[in-house]
């Protein structure tokens, strides 16, 4: 979903003379001094300065108001430069620089979250790379802003920095860690080939590669240093290059060229612009403070050595149904846009019967929508035209929703027509009663694993458990209060609720109903909803009578650990990446929905709904993220849901869940005939090893 405005800036003097194509290499700084934004530009040679020490950082710059550029980077020979917007959450890449006051920019790609620090060009494809700290992903466009793809996206938390070396067809960027080390990691243009190069950092900011030594180069800081380090491209022969203690400044943004290391370095409440020299990096060539009303966010560096282009570009002649990127030796790979399959031939294709993630599912009066949650970080002001409707006004109103990422199913409870519904998220299907005569069902949570649903009856007071397939329905717990809210873990095999008590409570138990017990006590008279963070095992919840966002861990340690507030009273919350979604109470019939973040609490966008909003879930594997499951529920003539298949989940598998964040592979499958022959085959090896061993004797 791309979304494409022109703002028009004022730019001044960005012709390629201006870049210092003929004169040098150039210095590009993103800069914010309340109220406006600044592109800015700098020669990179310090000579410049020996007989000027007041440096004009607007001596030519772009700006606009109500904007805040936060990562900026260049490509020499076209002369764009690209740029991003926290503000408005957009990516900018400027279309021409010519006359002095003239110039524009378009925007490529939007829906970022505001949490885009770094940027990276492919110049010799002509590529956009960013990473995104909110979304935990890494994604990229082309010039032309034709979509996006996910580059990696899998066992990232806090990504931070990124570089780009077309030549070697190398990515590169820094993870800042949360749960796990931080660390450097490297991959292909298209996100193969993953490898971890660096490892024993603390909180590795940025970095940037030397295309003529080959070697990276990144800031990184603990409790009371902060320091520059440099290795080759596979993370060897590592040095220190810059070391001081942080009150002396913490390195911030970092770029090189032939001679010189750039970077931002944040003093006390002012920012400066140091240049090192690369061949003795002890040595301070040139450092320009700036008053502290002024912060420089980022800062890259261009000319012909460092960008260097071959006559023949790796893409030239290519044959890709979407984007081509740079790959090593003068070669290309081909990648599509996201939900798209790459076909053996360069073509992308993609199977349009599908719902394909990630979106988010709302339960609301009279149907169910759905939106893709970055919507709620665009800077549109009409988004209920990007909202698709999945279940019309037959079905009535649907107080709870669930999804199982994997299984392509969707289960939600209709307080109007009082039925449990499943359907697959498909094409032409139609939903099924699994559960009929409910009382008011304002939760429903699935166990993806072993193809259970759950649901809170708030007028019986149960808590009731069905195979997906609405077999084996039947009562777990008779004497629960006033539930409204349930959410299951079936890695770590919890179930966990909210009862309406006096105060009111989260309550756990085992999902096979064994150890339950009460979890925390929550200042709400009505909570009415509750997620879970599976990665870091916590719980989140919000009620109607409040607009605090509560979170503890499983055990319930952290006691009424207020980390937010939403604008309306929440009715049910999910998670996306590292944001909080709520839906909201907003009027007599609208709703409105929106995104906190959840290290910060921050209000990080919205959307504004024409109906009342009840439920919420996210349809995407960050919510359901572990094992890989390879088998999924069918539907039968005998059945609307059933499995031919079983699951079996390992110690081994439950171990490594707390140790990655990644799908496990080596989940054991066996059933039907195939299981049969399977099972077969073992006996056999285990027949041939026995009379081995007793022939060796």
């Amino acid at each position: 979903m791309t979304f494409r405005i022109v703002v028009l800036l004022t730019v001044a003097c960005f012709s390629f003379e201006a870049f210092g194509k003929d004169k040098g290499n150039t210095l590009f700084l993103a800069i914010y001094q309340y109220p406006v934004s600044y592109i800015g530009w700098l020669p990179a040679n310090p000579e410049s300065y020996k007989n000027d020490m007041t440096l004009s950082y607007n001596r030519s710059y772009t700006q606009i108001l109500t904007h805040h550029w936060t990562a900026v980077a260049a490509d020499y020979h076209t002369g764009n430069v690209t740029f991003h917007d926290k503000v408005n959450r957009w990516i900018y890449l400027s279309e021409d620089f010519g006359t002095p006051g003239g110039g524009s920019a378009s925007s490529i790609e939007g829906g970022t979250s505001g949490r885009v620090e770094a940027m990276a060009i492919d110049w010799l494809a002509q590529n956009v790379y960013w990473v995104d700290e909110g979304y935990n992903w890494i994604k990229m466009t082309n010039y032309l802003g034709e979509g996006e793809a996910l580059i990696v996206d899998l066992g990232l938390e806090r990504p931070s920095g990124i570089a780009c070396h077309p030549i070697e067809g190398y990515l590169f960027w820094t993870e800042l860690g949360n749960k796990y080390p931080a660390k450097i990691e490297r991959s292909s243009l298209s996100g193969g080939n993953r490898v971890t190069i660096v490892t024993r950092v603390s909180e590795p900011t940025a970095i940037a590669v030397d295309t003529i030594t080959n070697r990276i180069y990144w800031t990184d800081h603990n409790a009371t240093n902060s320091k520059i380090e440099s290795s080759d491209v596979n993370g060897e022969d590592r040095r220190m290059e810059v070391s001081q203690p942080l009150s002396d400044g913490k390195f911030k943004s970092i770029s090189v060229d032939e001679d010189y290391m750039f970077v931002s370095v944040f003093v006390g409440t002012e920012y400066s612009i140091r240049y090192y020299n690369k061949s003795t990096p002890s040595e301070l060539v040139f450092e320009y403070s700036f008053d502290n009303s002024l912060f420089v966010n980022d800062l890259c560096v261009t000319g012909p050595n460092i960008q260097q282009k071959p006559v023949t570009l790796p893409c030239d002649g290519h044959t890709c149904g979407h984007f081509c990127v740079s790959a090593a030796d003068g070669k290309h790979e081909c990648i599509c846009r996201d939900n798209y399959v790459l076909n053996p031939n360069g073509t992308c294709s993609i199977d349009l019967s599908l719902y394909h993630p990630p979106y988010c599912v709302i339960g609301r009066m009279n149907g169910v929508s759905r939106f893709h949650p970055t919507l709620l970080h665009y800077g549109l002001d009409d988004k209920q035209q990007y909202i698709s409707d999945m279940l019309g006004k037959y079905y009535g109103n649907v107080t709870a929703v669930a999804v199982d990422i994997r299984s392509h199913i969707l289960f939600y409870a209709s307080d109007t027509r009082k039925n449990i519904y499943v359907i697959r998220l498909e094409s032409g299907q139609y939903p099924i009663v699994i559960e009929s005569s409910i009382g008011r069902v304002d939760g429903i949570a699935v166990d993806w694993i072993s193809f259970n649903v759950y649901w809170v009856d708030y007028d019986k007071n149960r808590l009731m458990i069905a195979a997906y397939d609405g077999t084996s329905s039947s009562v777990m717990f008779y004497n629960v209060i006033n539930p409204r809210a349930i959410a299951v873990d079936p890695i770590f095999r919890l179930i966990f609720w909210t009862e309406q008590t006096t105060p009111a409570k989260v309550v756990s138990s085992n999902l096979d109903g064994t150890n339950r017990h009460d979890v925390i006590d929550i200042s709400l008279q009505n909570p009415s909803g509750i997620a879970l963070d599976h990665t870091q095992r916590r719980i989140y919840i919000v009620g109607e009578d409040k607009k605090f966002i509560y979170a503890t861990d499983y055990d319930g340690t952290e006691q009424n650990s207020i980390i937010g507030e939403s604008t309306y009273y929440a009715s049910d919350i999910t998670l996306f990446q590292d944001f909080i979604i709520l839906a909201e109470l907003y009027g007599q019939q609208e709703g409105f929905i929106e995104a906190i973040h959840k290290k910060s609490g921050e209000a990080d966008g919205s959307i504004h709904i024409n109906t009342t909003v009840y439920a919420i879930d996210t349809f995407d594997q960050s919510t359901q993220p572990i094992p890989a499951i390879t088998t999924t529920p069918t539907i039968t003539t005998k059945s609307p849901l059933s499995t031919k298949k079983h699951v079996q989940i390992t110690e081994r598998m439950i171990t490594e869940v707390e140790t990655e964040t990644q799908a496990i592979a080596s989940t054991v499958i066996i059933g039907g005939a195939s299981g049969a022959v399977a099972l077969i085959i073992i006996l056999l090896v285990i027949i041939i090893v026995v009379l081995f061993k007793r022939g060796k004797r």
